[in-house]
């Protein structure tokens, strides 16, 4: 597994991924997205000095994306993350965080926290077995910080 920065050529990929149904459920934001949307999102983002996008590889394959979006303020950074719908459920979504938190973690000195929707097990497993810690629940969704 290798991880990159993203560039606009993964806009396409992160956007198909995002409106995935199952994506969308476990998105705090579940709407449907246009592309254009999408794009203006996008180059904003990539242009941030808020917010980092990692793309996880496998191969030439692109296995998924993790956002970190930075508040300097509170010295702190949301991690998610969204994989390719071809990969889920092979066991990579542990290593992809794992692997994307200590390359962002090499230039940036936060405290890493997570909101994940109640009903998504999935993440809250994958989330506390990367050494995350249940903080709160507000409503449907609970808080994490990385131990």
């Amino acid at each position: 597994m290798r991880i990159k920065d993203a560039t606009f050529n993964d806009a396409q990929e992160i956007f198909e991924w995002r409106n995935d149904i199952s994506s969308r459920n476990m998105s705090s934001n579940s709407h449907n997205v246009s592309f254009e949307e999408h794009l203006v999102w996008f180059t904003k983002t990539l242009k941030s000095d808020d917010c980092v996008l990692l793309i996880g590889l496998i191969g030439d394959k692109k296995l998924g994306v993790c956002r970190f979006d930075i508040n300097a303020e509170e010295y702190s950074a949301e991690v998610s993350i969204n994989l390719n719908p071809e990969f889920r459920g092979k066991g990579l979504s542990e290593k992809f965080l794992r692997t994307s938190i200590c390359l962002f973690l090499k230039s940036h000195q936060l405290i890493l926290t997570a909101r994940i929707k109640n009903i998504n097990t999935a993440s809250t497993r994958i989330f506390e077995s990367s050494g995350f810690g249940f903080i709160y629940e507000e409503k449907d969704v609970r808080y994490y910080r990385l131990s």
